[in-house]
């Protein structure tokens, strides 16, 4: 699973609006997460109308203070700071999947991708 998820992933776009994908191995646990540069901006649900001016998909998110999302209403020039989560692997671009260790890590999941086909776990 560890090679063919990411591929699966890029192919299932749609799903990334809906929810994201944990994979537990047995070194790590790692989250994956649909990113949008305009809806979904560090994996973080914008919502589609201003909680102060009621205007439609006005909300834009730039990344502010570390650890923090600034959103702001193109209408009313509302602002406010939603939190995003730390540690992550966000793709290069903003859109697209990010990744998430919540135990294990880099190094674990290396050694799973590089095992040879002989290590393999098919039982």
């Amino acid at each position: 699973m560890v090679r063919v998820l990411p591929g699966l992933l890029n192919e299932e776009e749609g799903l990334g609006a809906h929810t994201g994908v944990v994979l537990l191995g047995r070194t790590f646990g790692v989250r994956y997460f649909f990113c949008n540069k305009n809806y979904r901006p560090m994996g973080i649900k914008i919502p589609l109308q201003c909680r102060e001016c009621s205007a439609i998909k006005t909300l834009r998110g730039t990344p502010g203070a570390p650890g923090y999302l600034e959103v702001v209403c193109a209408s009313c020039k509302i602002d406010s700071r939603l939190e995003v989560p730390m540690a992550v692997r966000y793709p290069e671009e903003g859109n697209g999947w990010a990744h998430q260790f919540f135990f294990g890590g880099e190094r674990e999941y290396s050694e799973v991708w590089n095992a040879p086909h002989s290590q393999y776990d098919t039982v």
